[in-house]
């Protein structure tokens, strides 16, 4: 290109950037809240000496951090949040109905704090290089959790019905755990070759991290988890955008699942538990949970029993019906996210619900195009799939997983520059002055040659 004397340069136009969005504009001790609270999900400690779980705990440490940059962290209300917005108000509508109300404003208190986690963790994650940290973040919590079982550090060991030893650590309920680390075996797998932009060094690193994860997993005996894990990674064989890219990840996902079938095949406390799962038609209890809590909804399908009041009903009627120990206080949990919502919210709180979990799996599938690939569905499938044998209704590492694949779908995009127009109402420039590109002939633009 020749610059033509006299011409007009080229300028970008005021409030448009070639980068992308920069992740400093985001406040370090913002971010850095964000990042420690990621890494704090993961160690949730039931013996604790503080009243309060320390996920709770510094999940209000760092909200109080995105007052900091408010228009920042709250900047944009994605649309689908809003379904879940009319869910916890008719959660809370009810709180002032029930019988148990100190604990249904407890549950309450956590469900609010989880709706700005999702709200600002939504906004944060936009930023393409917070969201990877994040996940990164929650990775390296799981692979600290997953050492710490594996070295028998801190933990408790469990009897099941089949006198099988069950381990987890800081004494959690032993499928929480596994639940927890499946996640962040997902997020590993994910950055190894499941996003559209992958560091090769990452697959070399992935093998033995996700070897570690996998042997704490199987520690916990828990059959959800793993089934979970396995069809919700089924779900990498969609990425790739062309025919041969679609055929190789399904190939790598055939093989990790037959290495994992394989990995379970070889371990007797898990075959004992699925053999009696698939024989003896032994769930822990949820054989008998499942149709009783489906009777519960038949009997309120519009209003709900309210929140808390219907694990007490749920554990009556296991006693009357089946002849239950349901412990000593009496409640018994759905061990289903979806029985729990119908049992104490109703219709009226499931449907809106139902449509911001269907919303985020849509959000998900649309993310797949971009950076993140096909690691946001599968995030979403797989916390779908653990709500399908276990309770997550009030927890943080769910449903940030779901803002998590709503941020991938709507990220904070760079624009385009583009040059300035001419400006029409410039008086046009004397015929003594420097000649514009009008007054060169071609052969004088050409004749150097």
């Amino acid at each position: 290109t020749i610059p033509l004397p006299g011409a007009a340069p080229c300028r970008q136009v005021p409030g448009q950037r070639a980068k992308g969005p920069n992740h400093r504009a985001v406040n370090p001790l913002v971010r850095g809240a964000f990042y420690v609270f990621i890494f704090s999900l993961l160690f949730e400690w039931p013996g604790r000496p503080i009243p309060m779980e320390i996920p709770t705990l510094i999940g209000f440490i760092y909200l109080a951090f995105t007052f900091l940059q408010p228009r920042v962290c709250y900047r944009r209300f994605p649309i689908e949040l809003g379904f879940y917005a009319v869910y916890l108000c008719y959660f809370a509508l009810l709180c002032g109905f029930v019988t148990r109300q100190t604990d249904s404003i407890k549950l309450l208190t956590l469900m609010v704090q989880i709706f700005f986690l999702m709200w600002s963790g939504y906004n944060l994650m936009r930023y393409e290089r917070i969201a990877k940290t994040a996940l990164a973040t929650l990775v390296i919590s799981c692979l600290a959790l997953s050492v710490m079982q594996l070295l028998s550090v801190a933990t408790t060991d469990f009897y099941d019905y089949y006198v099988v030893s069950r381990r987890s650590v800081l004494g959690q309920d032993p499928n929480n755990m596994a639940n927890n680390i499946s996640l962040g075996l997902v997020a590993l797998m994910g950055f190894a070759f499941g996003r559209n932009k992958t560091s090769p060094w990452v697959k070399y690193v992935a093998a033995p991290l996700a070897a570690i994860m996998v042997g704490a997993i199987f520690d916990t005996g828990s059959r959800g988890a793993l089934l979970a894990l396995g069809i919700g990674f089924a779900a990498f064989a969609i990425r790739g955008k062309t025919l041969w890219a679609k055929a190789k990840s399904l190939v790598i996902v055939l093989a990790v699942l037959g290495v994992l079938v394989l990995a379970v095949l070889q371990t007797p406390s898990l075959v004992t538990r699925y053999k009696q799962t698939l024989s003896g038609n032994d769930m822990s209890g949820r054989e008998n949970i499942f149709p009783t809590a489906w009777d519960m909804f038949k009997d309120k399908p519009l209003i709900g029993w309210g929140p808390i009041d219907n694990m007490y009903e749920l554990g009556w009627r296991l006693q009357i019906i089946y002849g239950v120990s349901v412990g000593p206080t009496g409640a018994k949990d759905t061990h289903n996210m979806f029985l729990e919502t119908l049992t104490s919210t109703g219709l009226f709180g499931t449907v809106p619900l139902l449509i911001y979990v269907i919303l985020c799996l849509l959000a998900a599938w649309r993310a797949r195009r971009g950076s993140q690939g096909a690691l946001p569905i599968v995030m979403v499938l797989t916390v779908i799939l653990i709500n399908m044998s276990g309770n997550w209704i009030a927890s943080k590492l769910d449903w940030l997983m779901m803002a998590c694949a709503l941020a991938s779908a709507n990220p904070l995009l760079a624009v385009r520059p583009r040059l300035a127009a001419a400006n029409p109402t410039s008086p046009p420039r004397s015929l003594h002055a420097t000649p514009g590109p009008a007054d060169i002939t071609p052969g004088q633009a050409g004749g150097g040659g």
